[in-house]
């Protein structure tokens, strides 16, 4: 099982970091981890076959983190994917990518799947609203989703706060433990996706101001650690 990180940018464009995307390879399988700006071009750029990937996972619904959702959607396409291919996330994904498959993309769709038979018509799209537990699994990897904390004791409504969600995700392969978080602060649900691992120290590494992403090894297992911006706790 192994870790990459494709991008680790903040929301403000940069021409030497593209967005927030992780991939876990596992054998010949890829599982892609958020979709930020740049995400498809960092994907061939690593060698990653676009027709073969399967799942994404969205940890939260920032713009930067998901801007290039369909992006991925529609190369992955165009590059020969005949599957359907999984978007998973907080409630709300399945509006999202429903929106963009229905009211955005739809005339190109089109356009390519009649006016450019070559591509075999439109292959499906899988949006999945996921609650914290097992989210999915396959004989050789399973993963786990947890909420965690981004942002949350800023003073939004109520209201607001119930749409918010934001998850990490743990991924168990071959008796090796990933675990992954969007923006985050040290939180219960991160802690949780460590659970069940005794060598995995839990504690976050030092925040520094502006956007990181760090990908850590402790006691064995892996930490994938990111944030956009300093904020108080909770």
């Amino acid at each position: 099982m192994r870790i990459q990180t494709l991008g680790t940018g903040g929301p403000r464009p940069d021409p030497e970091r593209a967005g927030p995307a992780t991939v876990v390879k596992i054998g010949d399988q890829t599982l892609l981890f958020d979709a930020g700006r740049g995400v498809v071009v960092q994907m061939v750029r690593a060698g990653i076959a676009l027709e073969s990937l399967k799942d994404i996972f969205i940890t939260h619904h920032h713009f930067n983190h998901i801007g290039d959702v369909f992006d991925v959607a529609l190369s992955t396409w165009l590059h020969g994917r005949r599957h359907a291919i999984a978007f998973r996330g907080p409630p709300d994904t399945k509006r999202i990518m429903n929106a963009l498959l229905t009211q955005v993309y739809n005339k190109d769709i089109e356009w390519r799947s009649d006016g450019e038979p070559t591509h075999g018509g439109w292959s499906a799209i899988d949006a999945i609203d996921v609650a914290p537990g097992l989210i999915a699994e396959t004989d050789r990897w399973r993963v786990f989703a947890e909420s965690v904390v981004h942002g949350h004791g800023l003073a939004f409504s109520q209201a607001f706060l119930k749409r918010w969600i934001c998850y990490g995700y743990r991924v168990e392969s071959q008796g090796k433990v990933i675990a992954i978080s969007g923006d985050t602060v040290d939180c219960g649900g991160l802690r949780r996706l460590q659970r069940r691992h005794p060598g995995v120290d839990p504690s976050p590494p030092p925040r520094r101001r502006g956007h990181d992403r760090a990908v850590a090894r402790r006691g064995g297992a892996r930490l994938s650690w990111a944030s956009d911006h300093c904020q108080r706790p909770g």
